[in-house]
Parts: structure tokens; C-alpha cells; sequence
């Protein structure tokens, strides 16, 4: 008995559709019973829970199906039957397109604004930028709960890169509302150009160098949240090269997917795991200051130490070697007050900066005696004394500024 090659490729890709969904974390249930156009459902998983949020699936599969395409996306026709069924749906149906031998998979939502009529059909455009992969999160989420869509971004911070063979610029954008993976591509492609003809310089060599020229490489880092950027944790980068740009300035490239006009993009999949720890270990305003006082306030006797004792050697009342014991006898109480003080949790988002000076304040005060925990043995007593002289007066700065910044918060 003969079995029909379309079948076998109808099989493969609902295994693959559904193991791409999987990854992504979503539940995959085929359909396999009274199919009537919709070959499988998705349900949304929200904190690792079931959400019974579910969206409808038609999976085409085999390469029938990418005979019509156009630069940036494939075109699909379809029966009005079929229209009207997925279109009246009580789900969210997507038009699933999976390339079983690359083993990508294009999506498109089949909602009226999608769809385009012929005289005796239908068609659809599946965009080649939507693919089942980790930023396709947000677009599950509206898809589920019909959430409104908004172009809606800051650029953060833009540097300048730039050397002598190439103007270079790294800008970080922070999306200031859910996007699907479309509406990012959709700002990256906007942002990037812009970027290209920044006219900010780090220095007068570079402008000298580059004034009133484009850019020849643009690097993007996009960022669900100002959370996100604080913690370094974007949900996608981006890279631009220009085709005028040297080859012996050509930088490493990310090997990313190609959007269009030379942009490259990587999807961070481990966006969504790293946002959860970043969540689950992020302490409250109240822990946090707490904290934070038991251990400045016990660094303050401390600190109180280390400046008697230097002005004491300084008034000839005790020599080196007697500051040098005096010293490293509080090494260990100053090294276990630093280490425990400073291996907490994240900082809630606004008390980042008063994080940043309690961290420099505690720093300053392992370094006065650090170089009495066995690493100064081969200074000298001149190098040491000015050592410890130096990060006191630091310490003293850096209680200052941590002052201003728990005012502000706590």
C-alpha cells in the first residue's frame, strides 16, 4: 500500500510546530480528531502554570507552500470555506507555514486587517520575520487576551564606538509597552538609520574624524523594560554592517537572522528565565534598606579604626609594624562584613542608584585593609601608607554620596 509523501510531510511538520512551540514554553496539543481546519491548539503557560488560554493552529507543511513569496514574506491562498470558519473562530487562529526542511516555521494571524480577496479566493501574507521563537512571547499574550497594539519605544543610551577605520555606534532601546516580535523588527528597522546618521562624538578626534558622514556599523541591544537594561538582560540584539564599510574594519558578526536592508538579529532565548530569576531574587525596598544600614552602620567603627590608627602612625605614636598588625588583626571582621554585605539580592528598581554607592562604600573599606591580608607582604611601607591613605579619603567621598542617595529613598 501506498503511502502519500504529503502525509508524511503533514506529520513532520505538526512534530516540529509543536516541538518549536514547546521550546518556547507553551503547551502543544494536536488535533487529531475531527480535524476541520484547525490541526492543533496552543495554551499559554503564565508563572509555569496552565493558563487555559488557548490559540487555534493550521499547520501547511512541504514545499508547495513557499512557491509564491515575495522579498520578505510568502503568500498564502486559501479556500473561502476555510476563511469564513477561522475568521468566526472562537480562538485566535494562526496560519502556520513550516519549512520541515529547514525547520523554521512562519506564522500569520488570520484576522480580516490580514486578509487580502482575489475573484475566486483568498490570500494571506505570512511576513518571513515571523517565526516561532522566543520573541514571539508578546505576540501570544495579545493573541490571547486581544491586547490593543502601540509603536512605543525610548532609545535609552546611544555611544560612539567609532575608530579610526569605521564610525561605529551602540544605542540601547527600552519598549515602553508589550511589542510583538513584528512591531520589534518594526522599530529596529526605524531605529537603525537613525542611529546611522548620529551626529554625537565622544571626542573631537572622532569628530574630526567623522562629522557629517553615516555610519558604517550600527549594534542595537532591545529591552523589554528599564529593568531589563539595569540588569543586562535584552530580549534581542541587533547588527548592521554597511555595505560601503572596509573589510579590514569588518567586525564579528552575530550570524543572526536577516531582516532586511543588512540588519541581522539574535533572539535572546533565555530572555524569559533570566527575567524570572531577575524577579524572584529582586529584594523589597523595605529588605533592602534594611540590610543595607545593618551593614554601613558596621562599617563605621571600622572605617573609625582605620583613621586613628593612621593618624597615630602619622603622629609617630606607633611605628609600621604595630599599624601593620593593628590592621590585619580587623582584616577578617572588615573581609566578612564585605563579603556578607554585599552578596544580596537585586536592588528594587529605584533604589538602583543608592545601590550602586552602598556597593562603592563597602569597597572602599575592604580596600583600606586589603593590602593587610597577606597581598601587601612584598609593598613597601611607603606604598602601603599611601594606599591606606588614598582609599580613606575615597571612603569618605563615597559616604557622602551614599548619604545624598538614601535621603532620595528611604
Amino acid at each position: 500500500m501506498k503511502y502519500p509523501s504529503s502525509s508524511n510531510s503533514e506529520r513532520i511538520g505538526i512534530y516540529t510546530v509543536g516541538a518549536q512551540f514547546e521550546r518556547i514554553g507553551c503547551i502543544f496539543r494536536e488535533q487529531a480528531i475531527v480535524d476541520c481546519g484547525i490541526d492543533a491548539q496552543i495554551e499559554a503557560v503564565e508563572d509555569e502554570n496552565a493558563s487555559g488560554k488557548l490559540i487555534a493552529l493550521q499547520i501547511k507543511s512541504g514545499a508547495s507552500y513557499f512557491k509564491e513569496e515575495k522579498d520578505d514574506a510568502f503568500i498564502y491562498r486559501g479556500k473561502l470555506e476555510h476563511l469564513s470558519y477561522w475568521l468566526e473562530h472562537s480562538l485566535s487562529v494562526l496560519i502556520i507555514l513550516c519549512d520541515i526542511d529547514n525547520e523554521v516555521c512562519y506564522w500569520q494571524t488570520v484576522i480580516p486587517q490580514n486578509v487580502k480577496y482575489t475573484q475566486k479566493q483568498w490570500k494571506i501574507i505570512v511576513p518571513k520575520a515571523q517565526r516561532i521563537n522566543s520573541g514571539m512571547v508578546t505576540d501570544l499574550k495579545r493573541l490571547v487576551n486581544k491586547m490593543p497594539s502601540y509603536d512605543n519605544y525610548t532609545i535609552s543610551s546611544t555611544s560612539d564606538k567609532s575608530i579610526r577605520g569605521a564610525k561605529r555606534y551602540s544605542a540601547s532601546i527600552i519598549l515602553n509597552k508589550e511589542h510583538t516580535q513584528l512591531e520589534i523588527i518594526h522599530v529596529i528597522k526605524k531605529v537603525t538609520p537613525e542611529i546611522a546618521n548620529c551626529e554625537y562624538h565622544r571626542s573631537n578626534i572622532t569628530k574630526t574624524l567623522w562629522r557629517d558622514q553615516p555610519a558604517q556599523i550600527v549594534w542595537l541591544y532591545v529591552y523589554p523594560s528599564a529593568e531589563d537594561e539595569r540588569n543586562c538582560n535584552h530580549i534581542c540584539q541587533t547588527e548592521w554592517f554597511s555595505e560601503a564599510l572596509d573589510n579590514d574594519y569588518l567586525p564579528y558578526s552575530n550570524n543572526g537572522e536577516n531582516i532586511g536592508s543588512n540588519v541581522r538579529i539574535v533572539w535572546n532565548d533565555s530572555y524569559l528565565a533570566v527575567s524570572k530569576f531577575n524577579s524572584e531574587n529582586t529584594m523589597t525596598k523595605g529588605g533592602f534598606i534594611e540590610t543595607i544600614t545593618k551593614f554601613s552602620n558596621q562599617s563605621l567603627p571600622l572605617f573609625d579604626f582605620s583613621e586613628k590608627t593612621l593618624k597615630n602612625y602619622d603622629d609617630k605614636k606607633i611605628g609600621f609594624n604595630e599599624l601593620y598588625d593593628n590592621f590585619k588583626d580587623k582584616f577578617d571582621e572588615v573581609n566578612d562584613i564585605y563579603l556578607k554585605g554585599t552578596e544580596l539580592g537585586l536592588s528594587p528598581f529605584e533604589c538602583e542608584e543608592l545601590s550602586n554607592q552602598y556597593c562603592g562604600l563597602m569597597s572602599c573599606l575592604h580596600s583600606i585593609f586589603i593590602f593587610f591580608s597577606g597581598i601587601g607582604e612584598k609593598r613597601g611601607e611607603s606604598n602601603i601608607i599611601w594606599n591606606v591613605r588614598h582609599f580613606i579619603d575615597d571612603y569618605k567621598q563615597a559616604k557622602l554620596k551614599f548619604e545624598i542617595e538614601f535621603k532620595k529613598v528611604a
